[in-house]
């Protein structure tokens, strides 16, 4: 099991994040485009992603971002539509999200290496579509892709929000060009979105990733952060990123503890 991964500082202070509206509209509607940009890696387009409604994925986006270093940057792919389909078709087999690995028996997650989260609170939903932290549409996308269990219906409302800034695979592209960069702007955040209230901070808070944070659904979404092994297998594996809750000593360094215990704020 391998330990957490902080973002390197300078690439924390590069992601721009918007002002927190804690009470956000139910239907919140994402603007298109929210700057004009050079759309290169340095100037990149801002990407709005409005978590209403879709708080576990956008929690599994951030996560990835605050905890384990996921670039914040990724650049649209480019290419015929065909060369474009087929790099987004080996992106998703690469990232394990082909494998549909939250949604197998559990005897084959088991051989998998893969978990989805128990004994959630009634009415809670099926975490069972595979969350790519980077994105199959994207050069980033692919291998070493962090996965997360996400509600399906939440995906399906962020696949619309990002088409609409994207533009369809088949039609004239809408905001952002093909091959330029872009970086995502979490917003309407509150307190189902924990992780992106410490990203979004200055300087982001990164001792939440060291800390147990239950969602409404009684679980760490921490908990659930898997890469598929690039050694070949069959049936392929996966390995759980979460390397357990950490207490805060007094040098600045941290030390586990038993994960039962959560680790107060501090």
């Amino acid at each position: 099991m391998q330990l957490l991964l902080l973002v390197p500082y300078a690439t924390i202070l590069a992601l721009q994040l918007t002002p927190i509206n804690a009470n956000p509209a139910p239907n919140a509607k994402v603007n298109a485009l929210v700057s004009r940009a050079a759309g290169t890696r340095n100037d990149p387009h801002i990407v709005d992603m409005p978590c209403t409604d879709m708080e576990d994925v956008c929690e599994a986006d951030c996560i990835a971002i605050l905890c384990h270093g996921k670039d914040p940057v990724m650049q649209k792919l480019a290419g015929t539509a065909d060369a474009k389909k087929k790099q987004k078709e080996d992106n998703y087999r690469r990232s394990g999200a082909y494998f549909v690995p939250f949604d197998e028996p559990l005897d084959m997650q088991k051989k998998r290496g893969i978990s989805v989260p128990s004994g959630l609170i009634p009415g809670a939903p099926l975490f069972n579509s595979a969350e790519e932290t980077t994105y199959e549409s994207t050069q980033q996308g692919g291998t070493d892709c962090i996965i997360f269990p996400v509600p399906r219906d939440q995906q399906t409302l962020q696949g619309g929000n990002m088409q609409n800034q994207f533009g369809r695979v088949d039609e004239a592209l809408r905001n952002i060009p093909d091959g330029q960069f872009f970086k995502q702007r979490f917003s309407f955040l509150n307190s189902d979105t924990p992780h992106c209230l410490a990203l979004q901070q200055t300087p982001p808070d990164t001792s939440i990733c060291h800390k147990e944070k239950k969602n409404k659904w009684g679980f760490d979404m921490k908990k659930f952060a898997f890469v598929m092994d690039q050694v070949a297998k069959n049936p392929r594996t996966f390995t759980n990123l979460f390397g357990g809750y950490k207490r805060k000593r007094s040098d600045g360094t941290y030390e586990p503890i038993e994960e039962a215990q959560e680790v107060q704020d501090e």
